[in-house]
C-alpha cells in the first residue's frame, strides 16, 4: 500500500519539475493515458504534448487512496496549470492509476472539469 502512495506522490513531484525522462519510469512502455483535454494518448506522447503546453505545474497532494485488491489506486490533488500561452487554470484533480505487478504505472485515467481548461489552452 505504501509503494503504490509513494509512487503516486513521486508521480507529482516529477510532474511539477516537468521531468519527463524521469516520469517515464514510473510508466509501463505500453502506458496510456485517458485526459479529458488531450485524449487518449501512450503515456510518452501525452507527457511529450503537455509539457510543450506547459510553463510550470504547480501541485498540492490532497488525497491518496490505494486498493490493493485490484490493483487500482487514486490521487485527489489540486493543479495550477501555467500555459505556455501565457493562460492560468486551476482545478482538482483525480487520477486514477492501474498498476502492473511490477509496480509500473499501466495506465491513467485523469478526472477533472475540462471546459476551462480547453477554453484557456485554445487562447
Amino acid at each position: 500500500m505504501k509503494q503504490k502512495l509513494s509512487i503516486m506522490k513521486q508521480y507529482l513531484q516529477l510532474l511539477a519539475k516537468a521531468d519527463y525522462e524521469a516520469l517515464m519510469e514510473l510508466f509501463s512502455a505500453e502506458a496510456v493515458v485517458y485526459s479529458p483535454v488531450y485524449g487518449e494518448k501512450l503515456a510518452s506522447d501525452f507527457y511529450r504534448e503537455l509539457f510543450e503546453d506547459t510553463t510550470a505545474s504547480i501541485l498540492r497532494f490532497q488525497e491518496g487512496f490505494v486498493n490493493e485488491a485490484s490493483n487500482s489506486s487514486s490521487l485527489y490533488f489540486t493543479y495550477t496549470w501555467k500555459m505556455a500561452n501565457g493562460e492560468t487554470y486551476t482545478f482538482d484533480c483525480v487520477d486514477i492509476f492501474q498498476f502492473d505487478e511490477s509496480q509500473k504505472i499501466t495506465s491513467l485515467r485523469i478526472i477533472y472539469d475540462s471546459a476551462g481548461a480547453k477554453e484557456a489552452l485554445s487562447k
